[in-house]
């Protein structure tokens, strides 16, 4: 099986607060993203007479995605503004394989919602580079239909 070399643009996080927007307003630097999905809380429904413990699947709880950027001054303040406005923002997210070819549609694109929950410098130390670490809480469901392709 093939995997998904991780190069160059070929994996791309969106951030705007207007749906429209997002395919124009891509996070940069980044050189982690973290995981993305969750899982449904468990609801009890075992009876008396249950020879078993039984559940249901409840509503899904979609965590937190975390992503660290390369520090510059915009990246730091655009996240910081986001998470002082606690606005709910969209976000999408493009996988591609390369060769990386924008008028195709990616490998995997998710989109969803979330708030940006904290902001954090990295350690700072002689000849270190220093990072911005952001945590999305994400505030709905992930959906697998982002496409940010570039023409028709």
């Amino acid at each position: 099986m093939a995997g998904i070399a991780v190069m160059k643009d070929n994996v791309k996080l969106y951030l705007a607060e207007e749906q429209t927007a997002l395919k124009n307003s891509k996070v940069g630097r980044i050189t982690q993203i973290g995981d993305i999905g969750g899982e449904a809380e468990d609801i009890d429904t075992t009876c008396i007479d249950s020879l078993a413990k039984e559940s249901v699947n409840g509503f899904d709880d979609n965590g937190s995605l975390e992503i660290t950027q390369n520090l510059t001054s915009d990246e730091y303040k655009t996240m910081y503004d986001y998470k002082e406005a606690n606005k709910e923002l969209f976000f999408g997210l493009s996988v591609r394989a390369l060769p990386v070819d924008m008028n195709q549609s990616p490998v995997l694109g998710l989109q969803g919602k979330a708030n940006v929950k904290s902001i954090k410098l990295t350690g700072i130390s002689v000849g270190g580079l220093v990072q911005v670490n952001t945590s999305l809480k994400i505030t709905g469901a992930v959906t697998p239909d982002f496409d940010d392709k570039t023409s028709g």
